[in-house]
This record gives C-alpha cells, structure tokens and sequence, in this order.
C-alpha cells in the first residue's frame, strides 16, 4: 500500500511539471486519469467486483484511446502496452461474468427436466489475472530518474536564475549609467547642433554672397569676353591696316627707289652731255689700249636666265630694229616657253616683238612680263628693263625669279648698289635661283665699290656649284694678290 501511494505521489508531482510544459498538458491528465482507471478497476477485480472492474478498464481504455489519436508521439510504447492490458482484462473479466450466468439456474426449471440434465463437474475457479508490471515499474523508474535529472537541472536553473539576477542588476546598473551618459551627451550633441546650425547660418548666408558675387562675375566674364572679341577684331583691324601700311611704305620706298634711279639716271644724261660736248670740242678719245686697271674697273655684262653668260669682251648687242616682228606661236606651245626658245637661239629682237604682241591681250601677266624684261636685258637695254621689273618686283615681293632680273638690269644699268641688294634679296628667297645670279654677284664684290673679295670668292664658288663654267677674267681678280 505504501507503494501504491508513493506511485501516486510520483504522478501526480509528474502530473504537476507536466502542467507547466503547456500544450502537452492534457495529455498527462488523460494519462493519470487512466491509470487511476487502471488501478481502481484491479482493486474492483481482486474484490470480485467484476461490473466495477469492467466499467473501470472500459474508461481506462477510452482515456488510452484518446491519448493514441490525439496525441500519437506522447509514449506510444506505454500507451499500447496499457490499451491490450486493458482489452485483455475486459475479455476475461466478459467471460467470467458470461459463466456465472450460465452456471446460475433459471428459478422456473422443473425438478424433472433439472435431474434429467447431467450437471457439469465443478471447475476450478479461474485465477485472477496479474499484470505484467516489470514494463510500469520499468516505466516509472524512468519517469522518476527524468524527474531526478530535471530536479538537478532546475536546481542549476535555479543558480543560473540567481546569477542572471545579478547580472540583470549589473546591467540595470550599466542601463542607469549608459541613460545618464547618453542624456548628457545628448544634451552636449544638442548643444554642439546649435552651434553648427548657426555656422551653418552663416556659411549659406557666405555662400548667397558668393553666388552673388559669382554671379556679378560672370556678368564681368561676359562683358569681358565681348571686349576680347572686340580687342580681336580691333587687332585684326590694326594687323590689316599695318599690313596696308607696310603696303604704302613699300611703294613709297619704290617710289624714293625710282624718284633717286631717275635722278641718278638724269644726272647720268647730263653727265653724257657734257661729256659729249667736251669731247666734241676737245681732243679725240684715247685708244683702246687701255691699262689694264682701267679696263676691270667695271664688270662685264651681267648674265640673266636663259641667256648664256657673256664674257668680258663680249660686243654690245644692237639695238632692237624697228623692223622686227613678232613670230606666231605654234598651236599648242605656251608663248613664254616659245619666247625663250627665241631668245635660246640667238633671235632677241624677234622674241621682244613676240611677247609684247602676247602682252598687249594680258599686260598684267606676271611670266609675260618678266620675259619682257629677260628680253630687254639681252637687248642690253638696261633701263628700260629697270623700269619694267622694278613695278613687277613692287607687285611680286617675294618672287625670287623677279629680283634675280632686276639686279642683273640694274647692274646693267650701272644701279651697283640697287643691283647687289635686289640679287642678296633673290638668294635668301630662294638659294637654288640660278648659278649666273651668283655669278653676277660675285662680279659686283670683285670689281666694283666697295670691293669684296672673300663674298666674291664664296658667291664664285656657289656659282661654280650649280654648274657654271669657269671665268678666266673673274678667277685672275679673284687670285691678284692684296695690294698692302
């Protein structure tokens, strides 16, 4: 009995737990409700009480039947092993109420039917039926060393609980402190907030004024832009009416150029005249046999392009008849090209006559005119070629070609200092001019004022580079020895 009570004891404290492990705790009322069944139905059964014990096992089972269907993980083990105990004793417990019935006599038998009916030999009451218990003393062993495990475990939740406490009062503490320094820092934040919020103040109202200014700026930008525009163009003004004045200053150096060539060339006239009375009033010429001194103090004739150079002792050439006339071009040939094949073959006269006639339709040409001159130049009528290429070197100042012609009419015509500039000008245009213009240069160097015999000797030489032949006259001027 003290057993069965300290079972008891044992559910209902596992029944008590059980309760606090929410939802399963339906379960283990059903569970206890069974075997209370279970044990009051035994007691019913070992009483002989077999209609109390067979309501109780049939309660008993229903309770295990519900705990199969609704809860099937909750020990099934147990819970079938108690359902066929159970199914087990209401069969026995079926049949011995089904014996006692038979063996109880109806009342209204007769004694005669009754003796003739041979009466069954006394059978031994059947044994009541023990459970099994090794599997519930199994069961509940367990149950008890789960609930000594979780006594421990709760007596260490317990610690754990006791030592969360302090730490829960640790870090209220922390909570308390951590408020406190956050309320203060708040307060500081809140402060240093103002204070940004007026730098802030001030640096948009700094920033308006800067966009004022960058505003007011960039209308500056703008005028000033227009007013570089305007400067340009001012300086592009200025660069056409330097240019236009460098025009007028070229022509008025020309003009100068031409006003002192014919006042030279007038002074020259009356020279002659002079000259020519006097020696018609005086004595006749000298001989031709002169010193030689006399006779290189002037140079020969100067070479100009597309004649060959003439030496030293070459005869003027005639003046140009007033019979000649021009030659017709042949179809398909250019009238420069024609003109100097004249003037290649000797036929000077006739080339003249061929390209004035050309320049009579084009007086402006430029190739036409400068042939002019070439031809007049062969002519030996120096003057008149000044004349020409001088306006043609006005209009063209940068054609070497041009410059080359006129310092070789101008040395014709005795215009030595005109000549030499016009030919240094010719070569720093263009270096590859021609091997007579550095001839003739040299020749200017070599015998005439002032004299300059190394610019002779390296003007020579580059002559003598682009092909010319050897001038005896020339080299015996250039080798005479210095006079001291």
């Amino acid at each position: 009995m003290n057993r069965l009570l300290f079972v008891f004891l044992s559910i209902g404290f596992l029944a008590g737990l059980n309760t606090r492990a929410n939802p399963m705790e339906l379960a283990a009322q059903l569970q206890t409700e069974a075997y209370v069944y279970v044990v009051q139905a035994d007691q019913s059964l070992a009483d002989g009480r077999l209609e109390e014990a067979m309501e109780n096992y049939q309660a008993a089972r229903e309770a295990y039947r519900r705990l199969s269907i609704e809860f099937p993980s909750w020990e099934p083990r147990i819970i079938q092993y108690r359902k066929t105990y159970c199914d087990n004793q209401i069969a026995e417990i079926g049949r011995r109420i089904g014996e006692r019935a038979v063996a109880r006599p109806p009342l209204s038998t007769p004694a005669t039917v009754v003796a003739s009916i041979p009466r069954p030999a006394p059978s031994a009451p059947p044994s009541p039926v023990v459970p099994d218990r090794s599997g519930e003393i199994h069961y509940y062993q367990s149950k008890i060393n789960e609930l000594e495990s979780e006594r421990l475990a709760a007596e260490g939740l317990q610690d754990q609980l006791a030592e969360t406490v302090n730490e829960n009062r640790l870090l209220q503490q922390q909570l308390e402190e951590a408020r406190h320094q956050l309320e203060q820092r708040t307060h500081v934040e809140e402060s240093t907030v103002a204070v940004l919020r007026a730098e802030v103040a001030e640096k948009d109202a700094l920033l308006q004024a800067q966009q004022s200014q960058l505003a007011l700026k960039q209308e500056q930008d703008l005028a000033l832009n227009d007013m570089e525009a305007r400067v340009n163009s001012l300086r592009m003004e200025n660069t056409g009416l330097r240019q236009q004045l460098a025009s007028f200053q070229v022509e008025l150096d020309e003009a100068v150029v031409r006003a002192e060539q014919a006042e030279y060339l007038l002074r020259e006239a009356e020279e002659q005249h002079q000259q020519a009375l006097q020696n018609h009033s005086s004595t006749p010429a000298p001989s031709a046999m002169e010193s030689p001194q006399n006779a290189s103090s002037s140079p020969p004739p100067p070479a100009s392009t597309a004649q060959a150079r003439p030496t030293a002792t070459a005869a003027p050439a005639p003046a140009a008849s007033a019979s000649a006339t021009p030659v017709p071009v042949p179809s398909g040939k250019n009238v420069v090209d024609f003109v100097r094949q004249l003037l290649h073959e000797g036929r000077n006269e006739e080339a003249l006559a061929t390209v004035q006639q050309a320049r009579e339709q084009i007086p402006a040409d430029l190739p036409l005119t400068l042939t002019e001159g070439i031809c007049l130049i062969r002519l030996q009528r120096y003057h008149e070629a000044s004349t020409l290429l001088l306006d043609l070197a006005r209009l063209n100042p940068r054609n070497a070609e041009v410059h080359a012609n006129l310092g070789a009419a101008m040395m014709g015509a005795e215009l030595y200092t005109e000549a030499r500039e016009n030919l240094q000008k010719a070569i720093r245009l263009d270096k590859n001019i021609g091997a007579e213009y550095y001839f003739n240069l040299a020749q200017l160097y070599a015998f005439i004022e002032p004299v300059n015999l190394r610019q002779a000797r390296k003007f020579y030489k580059q002559a003598l580079d682009y092909g010319l032949t050897a001038d005896p006259q020339l080299e015996e001027a250039l080798n005479a020895p210095t006079p001291p």
